[in-house]
């Protein structure tokens, strides 16, 4: 007997001003990156394909891996069919995370599902992500609990 995967994901719970859309759907793809370096000006780095093939990577690991406030924007593009289609047009680049200024615009639900409240408390503390009315529309209770799907609540043992 084969046991079927859970396609159910958990629903995001956002009282945040951040829009949401569900671009990049668990596909595989290419990432790419605009970030400020020091200098001031903005960058695209694409991300290596080593990175995102690698068997634990989660989009949500994208924004941890610059520095504070360098991370702007992630693009993303998914791998094409094996069959193409007669009228099927090659994947265009689709922004699943924006920061404009100290706000966050957008951002995939992909990501928010997996942004732990540490995540948030480490890198993003000057922006919208932190918000204490958030983490308690979600029951979150350490820095290792989710920020944007509801936690359970653990019951203690006497």
């Amino acid at each position: 007997m084969r046991k079927l995967k859970s396609t159910t994901k958990a629903p995001i719970i956002n009282t945040t001003s951040i829009s949401t859309q569900d671009f990049i759907q668990g596909r595989k793809g290419s990432y790419r990156v605009i970030v400020k370096c020091r200098a001031g000006f903005f960058t695209i780095q694409d991300v290596p394909e080593f990175d995102v093939t690698y068997k634990g990577f989660k989009p949500v690991d994208l924004l941890n891996r610059w520095k504070k406030g360098a991370l702007l924007s992630i693009q993303f593009r998914a791998d094409k069919p094996a069959k193409k289609a007669k009228n099927d047009i090659d994947p265009s680049w689709l922004t699943v995370f924006a920061k404009k200024g100290k706000n966050i615009v957008t951002m995939d639900e992909e990501i928010m599902r997996e942004l732990k409240v540490g995540d948030i408390n480490q890198i993003w503390t000057n922006t919208n992500l932190y918000s204490q009315h958030q983490y308690a529309a979600v029951n979150s209770s350490n820095w290792d609990s989710y920020a944007f799907q509801m936690n359970t609540k653990k019951s203690k043992k006497k």
